[in-house]
């Protein structure tokens, strides 16, 4: 594999396209499957899932404790690190999938409890062996990694739906062996070769702070459907209101998806290294590094109208606009993530992102009150993401403080 740092701007784009295909896999089917038109699977079954997918998401983000943002931003500057992870992993990520589950049997019943159980430090260790493998340009284990998670447990819901009764059940033991099948695949294309450095990782409660409200930030809107759904479905907000906006909510994801995976091969050489200052290593044409973001843009709020049109029903555009919206400043807001974090600025991200959050929650209770809590749920990610970005720009960065730890650097 080519050094990361002398791939062409080329090479690149072919291998973020490489890692786009599991993560477009995964959303097509979960979009099809939410879309009602999948025989065989009840409504109420649908809606369980798409829950039950974002509170793993929730427990994943705040059990991994941003280690993998931490490892791909340090491997990316640096590639004689290596990072320990076992130490970590029995610290911090093994009692904190526990203590999810356990809030997971709570809210969702014993099968899903069971399930975040068993998946969420599979899911952990792939996710944070994937970030290394894409900050050294090892692109082949992370795509065919992705490969064997999500798309092969939609393949086998679809399959048990058209074959038999889909069942709770079965649906949860499909996704707990395709994160076994992903986790047995990082952990076999390891190598101990890849690093010289011995490096660790300064997980705490501060990295697990910045990786919920970064959630927050994105989906809070769906962390409140789900705590409300029992109070919002009734005459108010029928079940049919409530799908068409989960249907809505998994355009940002889509795209999401699409953005990181192409972060994950530009955001080393194209990134923010203070407020108001941008970072172009080893590209001399900006103009064309802004035209293809300006085609790209565009081809965002293009789908995201088709989008809507794949929906049962009629999708007015006040519940698509947000989202369009929202998907469009994932790229900016990822991109200044993780540059803080590379830069080591962790205090000043924390500040950025919780007072968005209240930005964004002032915002909701306001828009709830006056026209209804479903139109406050379309309003508070946009705002979010919006006032994070202005926030991390006409603010300093303050003093850089190192987010992991060598013999000769030692983190504070």
């Amino acid at each position: 594999m080519d050094d990361l740092r002398v791939l062409t701007l080329r090479s690149r784009l072919l291998w973020g396209l490489a890692l786009l295909v599991s993560n477009t896999i995964s959303a097509a089917a979960l979009i099809w499957l939410i879309s009602g038109r999948t025989p065989g699977i009840d409504s109420s079954l649908i809606v369980f899932l798409a829950l039950f997918l974002q509170w793993q998401a929730l427990g994943l983000t705040l059990t991994k404790f941003g280690i993998e943002q931490v490892v791909f931003a340090a491997i990316s500057q640096d590639q004689t690190l290596r990072f320990r992870l076992a130490g970590t992993a029995a610290r911090y990520i093994g009692p904190a999938s526990l203590g999810f589950a356990a809030l997971t049997w709570h809210t969702l019943g014993l099968e899903a409890g069971v399930a975040a159980c068993l998946s969420l430090p599979l899911d952990c260790y792939a996710i944070i062996k994937g970030a290394e493998f894409n900050a050294r340009g090892r692109y082949f284990e992370t795509t065919v990694g992705n490969l064997l998670n999500h798309p092969v447990f939609f393949a086998a819901v679809s399959a048990m739906a058209l074959t038999t009764t889909l069942s709770l059940g079965a649906m949860i033991v499909a996704f707990v062996l395709s994160s076994a099948l992903r986790a047995a695949w990082m952990h076999a294309r390891d190598r101990e070769t890849s690093g010289t450095t011995d490096a660790t990782t300064q997980a705490n409660l501060w990295m697990a702070a910045q990786q919920g409200m970064n959630y927050v930030m994105f989906r809070g809107d769906q962390i409140l459907v789900a705590a409300a759904f029992y109070h919002m479905v009734g005459p108010a907000t029928p079940i049919d209101d409530v799908q068409m906006f989960l249907f809505m909510a998994k355009y940002p994801e889509l795209i999401s998806s699409v953005m990181l995976m192409l972060g994950a091969v530009a955001f080393p050489v194209i990134h923010r290294s203070a407020p108001r200052r941008m970072e172009w290593n080893h590209f001399s044409s900006r103009t064309r590094v802004w035209s293809a973001l300006a085609g790209a843009f565009l081809l965002v709020v293009l789908a995201g109208a088709a989008y809507a049109m794949l929906f049962g029903k009629r999708i007015g555009a006040a519940f698509v606009i947000p989202f369009v919206l929202h998907a469009l400043l994932v790229l900016p807001v990822n991109m200044t993530t993780y540059s803080m974090l590379r830069y080591g600025h962790l205090p000043a991200l924390l500040r950025g992102q919780l007072h968005s959050i209240g930005i964004g929650l002032a915002a909701f209770a306001v828009v709830a009150y006056a026209f209804g809590l479903l139109y406050g749920l379309l309003v508070i990610v946009p705002l979010q993401l919006c006032a994070f970005l202005v926030l991390t720009t006409i603010r300093s960065w303050g003093p850089s403080r190192p987010a992991y730890a060598t013999p000769d650097n030692v983190a504070r």
